[in-house]
């Protein structure tokens, strides 16, 4: 199986892993966009959560991660629901962590499961994403799922090539099982672009207007019950069939649009929570993070 990816360009999957791609729940993931209801302010940036779990899958094993590690990263957002982290904003959900609830639901698909166990592997080896430390890490260090998702909407808001994404990932190594980086300039690269996408990205005025006008809709949606909250196990295109069955909500919709379309291109709200990252750095021998470098 051979995908052509924004950020990695052809990627070659074959094996237990081409068979996961081609099962529902990740075919799934094609129809959910990464950043919510971003696309609404921005239709050219439409990332699915398919594109960033084949790219972190593929980035694991650039890092030298065996085939599980290589899996856990294919399926650490298989629970994810439709139009991503919205279903926390509409149950106010500040731990923005309702998918992982009911991450195994989709990992006891039948025929997920009957791959697993073909390389005898188990659903249940893939609950907790923390165990496997190329994905998963806590900040302020880097891990895959952190490094693909930055380098992806990056390149889909234009603040980098996909070049320059392949030339950081050539500074990439492992070190005791965590991953550094293996010059100064590049960390301060990485550091800076990361700051840059959360403040100037996620924490877009106009992002988040869109994420916040969707999320009133889509609870309208559910108090007069055109929608319930299983329905956000479907896809995006489920929930926009459903919310376009009804005149008063297809109407409000399409109001959103036109209210986003002539939004002027915002800058960052003031009250956004930035995020920073501090990776470790190799440099002389000496293995230290870029603050202390700094």
């Amino acid at each position: 199986m051979i995908v052509e990816d924004a950020v990695y360009g052809k990627i070659k999957f074959d094996g237990a892993i081409a068979k996961i791609i081609e099962t529902k729940p990740l075919q799934r993931l094609k129809q959910i966009h990464q950043g919510g209801a971003v696309f609404l302010a921005y239709p050219n940036i439409s990332t699915s959560r398919f594109e960033h779990s084949l790219g972190v899958c593929h980035l694991i094993g650039i890092l030298g991660g065996n085939q599980k590690e290589q899996i856990a990263g294919l399926l650490h957002d298989i629970s994810h629901t439709a139009f991503s982290h919205v279903i926390d904003y509409v149950l106010e959900d500040n731990n923005e962590d309702f998918h992982e609830h009911h991450k195994l639901r989709f990992l006891l698909d039948r025929e997920l499961t009957e791959i697993l166990h073909g390389i005898e592997l188990a659903p249940e080896d893939f609950l907790d994403d923390r165990q496997f430390g190329l994905l998963e890490t806590e900040l302020p260090k880097l891990c895959a799922d952190r490094i693909d998702y930055t380098l992806r909407d990056l390149v889909a808001w234009g603040k980098i090539s996909q070049l320059e994404a392949q030339e950081f990932l050539k500074s990439l190594e492992v070190v005791d099982k965590i991953i550094a980086i293996n010059s100064v300039g590049w960390g301060q690269w990485f550091k800076s672009n990361y700051e840059y996408l959360n403040q100037y990205f996620f924490g877009d005025s106009k992002n988040v207007m869109a994420n916040s006008m969707f999320t009133d809709l889509l609870r309208q949606a559910l108090q007069i019950n055109v929608l319930q909250i299983e329905d956000f196990f479907q896809d995006d295109n489920f929930l926009i069939d459903r919310i376009n069955s009804h005149d008063i909500l297809k109407a409000h919709l399409k109001q959103i649009k036109i209210q986003l379309k002539h939004q002027k291109n915002a800058t960052h709200t003031s009250n956004f929570k930035n995020r920073v990252v501090d990776p470790l750095i190799i440099d002389g021998g000496r293995v230290l993070s870029l603050s202390q470098h700094s």
